[in-house]
Parts: C-alpha cells; structure tokens; sequence
C-alpha cells in the first residue's frame, strides 16, 4: 500500500530536512519521492519549485501543497510541534526565518555565479553570527538547550536539521567553538526516542542522495 504523504524533492539533504525529521518524528506514513529529471518536470510543479507535498486525503483527492515553509507549518500544526500560543508560535515563526535567511545564503552559495561567491559567504557568516548572538542566548539560559522548555517544538527541528545540512557542506567550522548552546539542542534531540528515528532513518535515506 502507497504512503499517504509523499515529500517530492530532489535527492539530497537540503530543504527537505525539516521536513523528513517532522514527519519522521510524528510517526507520519509517508516517503519521499525524488526528482529525475528536473528540466522536465519542473513544468508539473505548481510553482516550479521543490519541495511539494502531495497527500492522499480519505476522501480521495490529493493535497498538493508547494513551497517549503508552508509545509513546514503545516506539519507543525498537524503534529503538536507549533501549539496553541500565539506569542510563542509568532517567535517561533521569527527565529525559523532567522535559520532560512543562513539557508537562502547557502542555496545561492551552491547555484549561483561563482563570482557572487564571496558575497553570499559574507551572507551566509553574517546570519549565523545574528543566530549565535539572539538564539544563543536562549540555548545557554534553557536547561536542555530547546528553545522552550522541555518540549521540542518546530523550531527545534529547523535548527537541528539545519544546522546539519550546514556541518553536511563544511560550512561550521568557523562557528565551532561558539555553539555549546546548540549543542545541548542537539544532544536533547538525539536522545530522544522518537527523534531517533528520524536519525536511524536519514542514515538509510542517505544512500540514494547525491554527492
């Protein structure tokens, strides 16, 4: 029986991070479906752009939904990771666009001119540092590194996931020594079981992804 959620991307560890760990967290039934031939199926994705969630509904239709950050949320609210106050999911949705500024900087670090290379460095520096400076300080004050209380939360997820796809690249090594916060983060999220199958189960994703 086919997966009721399918995440379709290409086949690499990039803006589907997120993504993969949320639905891996919740226990989602879904896989990934992975791009073939991009110059000839853009044309079939409503933005031309990846990533796209296609879901089978009960009813038989399917929920086509495009762009990232709309996923993102989505899922958020669907699995109990976004919650129910307005003024902690608002910060939430601040501090995840902080982590998609660094992001942006490293997609156009890898697809754009080479010549724009040292600008999109400066970018991409220039974001973490602002991450370090604002996050840092909730990381230290927060017991388990998370960025409220003991739940985890989207926010949690992005920056784990994230922050991966950027050690993945080479891109942390400057950032090493002023990351104990985000490491306590992440030692919370590898520690927990039902995280852990997002870990164990990219480990095996990661044998059909491109160099």
């Amino acid at each position: 029986m086919s997966p009721s959620i399918e995440i379709y991307y290409f086949p690499i560890l990039g803006r589907s991070a997120p993504l993969y760990a949320i639905l891996d967290y919740a226990g989602a039934d879904w896989a990934p479906k992975y791009v073939k031939d991009w110059d000839l199926e853009k044309a079939n994705t409503p933005f031309h752009r990846v990533p796209v969630l296609y879901e089978k509904l009960p009813s038989g239709d399917t929920f086509v939904l495009p762009e990232a950050h709309a996923i993102e949320r989505y899922f958020a609210k669907r699995f109990n990771l976004y919650g129910d106050d307005m003024r902690r999911d608002a910060l939430q949705d601040a501090y995840v666009s902080q982590w998609n500024d660094a992001f942006d900087s490293v997609t156009n670090l890898h697809f754009e001119d080479e010549a724009y290379k040292d600008y999109h460095t400066k970018k991409f520096n220039h974001a973490m540092d602002l991450i370090i400076k604002t996050h840092g300080e909730i990381w230290q004050a927060s017991p388990t590194g998370l960025y409220f209380g003991n739940k985890i939360y989207w926010v949690d997820i992005v920056a784990y996931t994230y922050y991966q796809v950027f050690s993945a690249l080479g891109l942390t090594k400057d950032f090493t020594d002023r990351l104990g916060g985000l490491d306590k983060l992440k030692a919370t999220l590898d520690k927990d079981p039902r995280f852990q199958s997002y870990i164990e189960k990219e480990k095996l994703r990661s044998a059909n992804y491109k160099d």
